[in-house]
């Protein structure tokens, strides 16, 4: 989450608002949103966002923060 969170921190105007938003599913899944007042993600970046090594104009980014999100996620099923 802390992941995701700065991420948003990073794409937002100063003094804007970040919202996180949690659910269970009727499957029992939990379900985490986390919005922000930034630009968005282009259409094109989408289908690579969460490959490892894959960074987006973000100064310094590794391209690892959202690769670990997603490999993490999935090993707790």
């Amino acid at each position: 989450i802390s992941n995701l969170l700065q991420n948003a921190l990073e794409a937002s105007p100063k003094k804007s608002e970040i919202v996180v938003h949690l659910q269970r599913s009727a499957e029992k899944d939990v379900i985490i949103e986390v919005s922000d007042q930034g630009t968005g993600v282009h259409p094109f970046i989408l289908p690579k966002l969460f490959e490892e090594g894959a960074t987006h104009g973000k100064s310094g980014g590794s391209g690892r923060g959202l690769s670990f999100v997603k490999s993490s996620v999935e090993s707790w099923g």
